[in-house]
């Protein structure tokens, strides 16, 4: 055994060891049961008191004449200490009752919720290690490790794949908590027991790109792979905004009959290719994704102003300008380009969402490089794309959605970040009908909007110390657990309590450590090398293109 595994062994108490035995000891009585809640009388003997003592969180077995019912220890106390200490004082646990043992046609199962409550005088006893098995889901197929219990046993955490990405879940903590580290621990153990899914890390920082390995794809969307014609409208009036300036009401209605047009025309002109397949041009829609170039909508507008009278000769000049304005904004070039007015979408949708496969069942999508408006824009295009492709499959395979900075994308402010929002709202809305889950990751939990958490089904609460956010994730949790979140305040790094669907019960627990080699590169102290223009022996030339970068938003050696 390790030094850590020696010294972790030495912190398991008398009470946890009697749990690994594989006959139940008896530790009290229920002296009042009202609710879920239970009061336990210990009446341990004299002898044993003291070592085989629970504490809090500790698991107990209510031996009831219906079942056998599992409850965790969520207070103590000794309501008259010191009193009569010849005769012993009156110790009493409290009890959160959680679920019961049932005979199941397989065998032994356990269950969330209970058919019958515990009368006065039912024996209260410690749970067998098969007990502790059963509760925790390691004999359950669909129950993946994704960690180990905090409370020193060494039983395996497990998470139930199938329902952690039949809705959405939250991963949440205060900075340096380990959520990213958890995030990628989640993926890794869903790629490892090969668990058919396709995945989509949303990468605000850069930080995933070797977390994975040789199973990952990353992408970082270079100048007209998400082209122009690949927005929809709406998508295309914000990066208007975002580049010249918000539009009139004229202004847009004016762009859409020009985008209609110039897609009309890119049909005219490529009657041979894939995009006039089964269309018409009078049944092009200003959504459609059919490719357009940005001069035929110009060229349109300088047809139409000596012709059309319905708008003033203001609104075409205006429109001009700013589309003008957008073809040579340096933050908006990934979306115009030689390349992009050339049918890639198919390409670009097999590259992101793996079809086929190629042994890479996740795509890392990196935003770093981006402005948050532009990152925007890709998220909200992506994401929509994203929910199609789901819904085009058979439903067999889900795909998952990992969006790290949630409150970024998600604001409870309705006037920031609108764009991706409204799309990702949609879809988190939905989760289990499209096929489509969103692993939400925040250290900000009261920024997001508060709607969002009432289609998240399952929260991995990591440390949080300020009693804003205390408070704010017993209103996010899809179940009661007070008593276990009770203790998110002084969770250790990579230390998290799993409430929800995806979990067996509300239970802490410590992620799995993930090799040196695939930390996310933040964790990477003092081996940056590759990561950055600046390295560790940096010449004049090497600080001269990292300015490049920085003022051009491109290194103008390449």
């Amino acid at each position: 055994m390790s030094a850590s595994g020696e010294q972790q062994g030495a912190t398991i108490t008398a009470f946890q060891r009697m749990a690994n035995e594989q006959v139940r000891m008896r530790i009290g009585q229920v002296v009042s049961v009202t609710g879920s809640r239970v009061l336990m009388m210990i009446d341990l003997p004299q002898d044993h008191a003291r070592e085989h003592m629970p504490t809090m969180g500790d698991l107990v077995c209510l031996e009831t004449r219906e079942a056998d019912i599992v409850a965790s220890v969520s207070g103590l106390s000794s309501p008259a200490a010191g009193v009569g200490e010849e005769e012993g004082n009156v110790l009493i646990a409290e009890l959160s009752i959680l679920g019961e043992f049932l005979e199941a046609e397989g065998g032994r199962a356990f269950r969330r919720g209970i058919t019958a409550y515990p009368a006065l005088g039912d024996i209260a006893a410690s749970l067998t290690l098969e007990d502790r098995q059963l509760v925790y889901g390691k004999r359950h197929d669909d129950y993946y490790r994704i960690g180990e219990l905090s409370d020193g046993s060494g039983l395996p955490a497990m998470a139930d794949a199938k329902a952690l990405l039949s809705n959405n879940f939250a991963i949440l903590g205060m900075p340096g908590s380990g959520k990213s580290c958890a995030a990628a621990c989640l993926v890794r153990t869903l790629i490892q027991n090969r668990f058919p899914s396709r995945i989509l890390v949303v990468d605000a920082h850069n930080e995933y790109g070797r977390c994975f390995g040789k199973v990952a794809n990353v992408v970082s969307l270079t100048k007209g792979r998400l082209a122009h014609w690949m927005l929809t409208f709406r998508e295309l009036v914000h990066l208007i905004h975002m580049a010249a300036g918000r539009t009139s009401e004229e202004e847009r209605e004016l762009l859409a009959e020009a985008v209609c047009a110039a897609r009309r025309r890119y049909m005219q002109a490529n009657p041979g290719g894939l995009v006039r397949e089964g269309a018409e041009l009078s049944t092009v829609t200003v959504d459609m994704p059919l490719p357009y170039r940005l001069t035929d909508v110009v060229a349109y507008l300088d047809r139409s102003a000596h012709t059309d009278q319905r708008f003033d000769g203001d609104v075409f000049r205006r429109l001009r300008g700013r589309l003008v304005t957008v073809g040579k904004d340096q933050q908006c070039k990934i979306f115009f380009g030689s390349v992009g007015t050339q049918d890639s979408l198919a390409a670009l949708l097999s590259s992101l969402f793996r079809f086929p496969l190629h042994g890479k069942p996740i795509t890392v999508l990196q935003l770093a490089d981006h402005s948050p408006g532009v990152a925007e824009i890709i998220l909200s295009a992506v994401a929509r794309y994203m929910e199609l492709v789901a819904l085009a499959g058979d439903g067999s395979v889900p795909f998952l959605m990992l969006l790290e900075d949630a409150h970024r994308y998600l604001p409870a402010d309705s006037a920031e970040a609108s764009l991706s929002s409204r799309t990702l709202r949609k879809i988190i809305e939905k989760a289990g009908k499209n096929n489509v889950s969103v692993g939400m990751i925040t250290s900000q939990l009261r920024s997001v909007n508060p709607k969002v958490w009432e289609n998240c089904g399952t929260v991995f609460a990591m440390r949080l110390a300020s009693a804003g956010d205390q408070e704010s994730l017993t209103e996010v949790t899809p179940e009661s657990a007070f008593d276990t979140l009770s203790s998110v305040a002084v969770l250790g790094d990579g230390e998290a309590i799993g409430v929800g669907q995806g979990v067996p019960l509300p239970l802490r627990f410590r992620f799995r450590q993930l090799p040196q080699g695939s930390l996310p590169t933040e964790y990477h102290q003092g081996s940056h090398d590759g990561l950055s223009p600046l390295a560790r022996n940096a010449d004049e030339a090497t600080l001269k293109q990292a300015l490049d970068q920085w003022r051009y938003g491109t290194d103008r050696s390449s």
